[in-house]
């Protein structure tokens, strides 16, 4: 599975590794739980939404 991963995003497997610990280390490493995962995506989700808007809002 991470081999097909790591061509899409043309990175090396060490890489790929690293970026998840890094996930676990930056919002724990509960984000692959399904709810949590949807809490994630959400926030996610709102966050560019806002700052659409707030560029929308400021001109840019």
């Amino acid at each position: 599975m991470h081999v097909r991963t790591c061509a899409a995003l043309y990175i090396h497997a060490n890489t790929l590794y690293n970026r998840l610990e890094r996930i676990d280390k930056l919002i724990g490493p509960g984000w692959k739980d399904s709810s949590r995962n949807l809490d994630l995506q959400l926030a996610m989700r709102l966050n560019r939404l806002i700052s659409t808007i707030v560029q929308h809002h400021d001109g840019r």
